[in-house]
């Protein structure tokens, strides 16, 4: 792996590896936590705008100039971060970096496709409050994190997203979208790629940013719990606390703890509510690790008559995650080390890895990873469970039927 800097203080990550494919992708450092309440959800409209056109592709060419090599194209939005990337066979390499730097250099923020995109994101925001799986972690968001700008959700408000202008989306993007602001990682073979991405990419202009005021999250010393009526025929709940950031080598614990309770077939929380009891068919739990917040959840969609019954279970599954043999430990770090390595064996997968990385502190985090998993020990969970994973300071969101 090797990093460099443009001229304009870009970060580019590369990483060669022989493969026919080859993966490039933008971050931009920005997102929701950099809006005001005057633009809740513009970086997220700037996402969908890039892709609506420039100085010389209709937004059919953006994509089609990649699709009709086989390749893929697309972008997303989160909290702190908003990602472009583009995967293609080795030999499409430099129509891969020419599109991108053009969406990312041109958009051209047309009043028509600002209007015809206002509209579908409008129509995204009522999907995602109609769909309880979508609307029950912004409600749990909302709650666990209402002592920070972190509880808005990223595609922001109907009011908001109806009064977003032009001049709004023109002047985010010229103070967010700049050199000192971006990270560029490609993962493939990489012959000839630092003079294309310096020549594709060194003339956006150098300006810093200045970091988000996020008020700190911290951790609850109560109950909080939370019940919305919806028209739905089963009780979707979530139960979670306040996590160790990624910036904190706690992260590593959670990830174990995360790997005991919530992998795939055989994580406790599965086990207990869907295989010995039938509870419920969505159940398990997450872990969000994230540069400046994390948080730690269980869920599960049941009848509502089992919901105290799932509750409880839940408490005390999570009460009990330092209840483990080393044996137990070793299978957890396995599940962790082999779905780690598995996932970014994908080009696409790792390039955003590495810039991922690289945004919360340097991307050679990626080489310790499994080193740092393998150190966690059994002490360490009982520890992290003390401080984070109280009996009493968790928040409960729940979805019943009206």
């Amino acid at each position: 792996m090797k990093k460099i800097k443009l001229s304009n203080g870009m970060t580019v990550v590369l990483h060669a590896k022989k493969s026919d494919s080859i993966a490039v992708h933008i971050l931009v450092k920005t997102g929701s936590i950099n809006e005001d309440d005057n633009n809740r959800g513009v970086s997220h409209f700037i996402e969908h705008m890039l892709f609506e056109g420039t100085k010389k592709r209709t937004a059919l060419q953006i994509a089609n100039e990649i699709e009709s090599l086989g390749g893929t194209i697309g972008a997303y939005t989160s909290s702190e971060r908003t990602c472009y990337h583009v995967k293609v066979l080795r030999k499409h390499v430099d129509k891969a970096l020419d599109v991108l730097s053009d969406i990312i250099k041109n958009p051209l923020f047309d009043e028509k496709a600002i209007e015809k995109e206002r509209s579908v994101i409008l129509s995204e925001i009522k999907l995602k409050k109609d769909e309880p799986r979508f609307y029950q972690w912004s409600l749990f968001s909302r709650n666990l994190l209402k002592d920070s700008q972190l509880k808005h959700p990223v595609i922001g408000y109907q009011k908001t997203v109806k009064s977003i202008n032009k001049g709004d989306i023109e002047d985010y993007f010229k103070n967010h979208y700049t050199g000192l602001n971006m990270i560029i990682s490609v993962v493939g073979e990489l012959n000839g790629i630092e003079n294309k991405i310096r020549l594709k990419f060194g003339t956006i202009l150098r300006k810093s940013v200045p970091s988000a005021k996020l008020k700190k999250v911290k951790i609850k010393n109560s109950v909080i719990k939370i019940k919305e009526k919806k028209v739905i025929t089963q009780t979707y709940l979530i139960l979670g606390y306040i996590a160790a950031d990624r910036r904190s080598r706690e992260s590593y614990v959670f990830d174990v703890i995360q790997a005991i309770l919530g992998r795939g077939l055989s994580g406790r929380i599965f086990d207990e509510l869907r295989i010995k009891r039938g509870l419920g068919y969505d159940v398990g739990s997450h872990y969000e690790d994230n540069k400046n917040y994390g948080f730690f959840a269980a869920y599960a969609t049941v009848d509502k008559k089992n919901l105290n019954l799932a509750k409880s279970i839940i408490l005390k599954q999570i009460q009990d995650v330092d209840k483990l043999t080393e044996k137990e430990l070793k299978e957890a770090k396995r599940y962790i080390e082999g779905e780690f390595i598995i996932n970014n064996e994908d080009n696409q997968t790792l390039a955003d890895t590495l810039g991922f990385f690289e945004d919360v502190k340097d991307a050679a985090i990626i080489k310790e990873y499994i080193k740092n998993i393998k150190k966690v020990t059994i002490s360490d969970i009982r520890r992290v469970k003390r401080k984070y994973l109280k009996k009493n300071n968790y928040t409960m969101v729940v979805l019943e039927q009206k």
